[in-house]
Parts: structure tokens; C-alpha cells; sequence
């Protein structure tokens, strides 16, 4: 669900970075048609990947009709696909909006955006948070612990970004009584 809220472009980049990663070739009228922009934008997407990931390509070919990339084996996957979603907007601002920074102003100034973009992602939030059915009457978003910490976990898993489970008081209080309840539980000598 996530997923529809996060910029086009990213999910984009991030799906053709997957798809050459493991491919090492891709047909840009496939790509095109799965991704449902036209093949044009499927050549910007790959420009910037291709600027972006200098140093971990090793070999980059593309021809009219397809492209072949050959990655470092040193760079995992995973952390290429991160340094794609951090560039998410959304995805920084909802991890601010969670941690409970809920000065729209202040957030686009620290992320250095127009007054309408973080008005947009925004609206973005509470669409997202009226989908899962937590917005409420008076546009607060109130959240179940449980599914907080799905949602910290869910952008540290696209973005590699960590910061935001330390900064949580209930999460980090939690996460002590758990580890306390094990250690004294099944870890007793």
C-alpha cells in the first residue's frame, strides 16, 4: 500500500535497478508498457541511474531497443535500491511526520521544499492514513503501536534509514521490555 504513495520516478528507477540487477538486460518497450509511461521516460529513468550509480557500474551499454547494465558484485542489491528510495520525499517526510514533527514549515525547510510540494505529501499522509482507516474527524493521525513501528520498519526496509527507531520513546521502550522479558523468560540459567 505504501507503494502508491511513493514518487513515480523512484518506484520506477528502483523497479528498472531490480530488473537490470538481476537481468543484467531489459527491453525498453517492456519496461515501458509494465510500467505504463512510454519509453522516453524509461531513458531518462535510466539516465539518471546511470549518473547515479557511477561508480558501482561497471558496464553500461544501451541501444535503441534495449539496455544491458553490469553492476559491481560488490554492491548488494539492497543497498542500491535504498540510496534510490532516499531520494523519496515522501518517504523522509512521513518518517519526520512519525516521529512526530508535525511543523509542516519546519519539515520543508530541513528537506529543502516548496511550501505546495510538502502541502502535497501532506495531503499525500493523510490519504495514506485514511486508507488504513486513522485519520481521524479532526485530521489527527492516530496511529496503533503495532502498525507504527510496521510503517518505521517498512522505511527502514525501502531506505536503509534507521534514525527514527532511536528517536521513538514508546518503540525503544518497548523493544527493552521485550528483551527483558526474553532474557528473564528463556535465558535464565
Amino acid at each position: 500500500m505504501l507503494e502508491r504513495y511513493i514518487e513515480k520516478n523512484i518506484f520506477r528507477q528502483a523497479y528498472l535497478c531490480q530488473q537490470l540487477y538481476q537481468k543484467k538486460e531489459i527491453t525498453l518497450q517492456t519496461m515501458a508498457e509494465r510500467l505504463n509511461v512510454c519509453t522516453i521516460t524509461i531513458n531518462n529513468d535510466l539516465d539518471v541511474l546511470k549518473e547515479s550509480f557511477e561508480q558501482e557500474i561497471i558496464a553500461f551499454e544501451r541501444t535503441r531497443n534495449s539496455c544491458r547494465v553490469s553492476f559491481d558484485p560488490a554492491y548488494p542489491l539492497l543497498e542500491l535500491t535504498q540510496r534510490i528510495y532516499r531520494r523519496s520525499d515522501f518517504l523522509r517526510v512521513l518518517n519526520d511526520f512519525l516521529i512526530g514533527n508535525t511543523h509542516w514549515s519546519e519539515i520543508a525547510e530541513k528537506e529543502f521544499l516548496s511550501t505546495s510540494k510538502i502541502y502535497q505529501i501532506r495531503a499525500n499522509i493523510f490519504a495514506f492514513a485514511e486508507e488504513l482507516g486513522y485519520l481521524q474527524k479532526d485530521h489527527q493521525v492516530k496511529l496503533p503501536e503495532k502498525d507504527l513501528r510496521y510503517l518505521f520498519l517498512a522505511i527502514t526496509r525501502y531506505t536503509g534509514d534507521r534514525s527514527a527507531i532511536p528517536f521513538n520513546k514508546m518503540i525503544a521502550s518497548a523493544a527493552e521490555k521485550l528483551i527483558d522479558y526474553v532474557e528473564d523468560h528463556f535465558f535464565c540459567s
